[in-house]
């Protein structure tokens, strides 16, 4: 009986041991692989030269924007994570963790690229 019970704890012990040693991995593969851009770091502008860049004091210059990244996102889009309530109090929770489709993606973007070149002509 108390050999029984010892390769039991024997058993038990070695399969705590082998789950903190592939966690131990997991976490020392995730630190080794860590990269982030250092805050503050220098960039250089990869445009137009500033020789040919020309600014005119006095004249309207217009920046935008555009997060392109959310190409797959049209209005009734939904992201899994995304939860809340709307205005009148109805709850609302994402349901979609990729895009719709290639096609939604592929028009979503077509979509932002045509209002920023309009942008750009306007």
């Amino acid at each position: 009986m108390k050999k029984h019970v010892l390769r039991v704890l024997k058993v038990l012990l070695g399969m705590v041991v082998a789950v903190a040693l592939i966690f131990g991995g997991y976490v020392l593969y995730l630190q080794l692989n860590y990269y982030r851009i250092s805050d503050n770091a220098a960039v250089t502008n990869e445009g137009a030269s500033p020789a040919t860049t020309h600014i005119e004091v006095g004249k309207e210059y217009t920046a935008s924007t555009y997060n392109i990244g959310f190409g797959a996102y049209t209005p009734d889009y939904t992201f899994f994570m995304d939860e809340g309530i709307m205005a009148d109090g109805t709850r609302t929770k994402g349901e979609h963790g990729r895009a719709v489709s290639k096609d939604s993606v592929e028009k979503c973007t077509e979509g932002a690229l045509g209002t920023i070149a309009s942008l750009n002509n306007g």
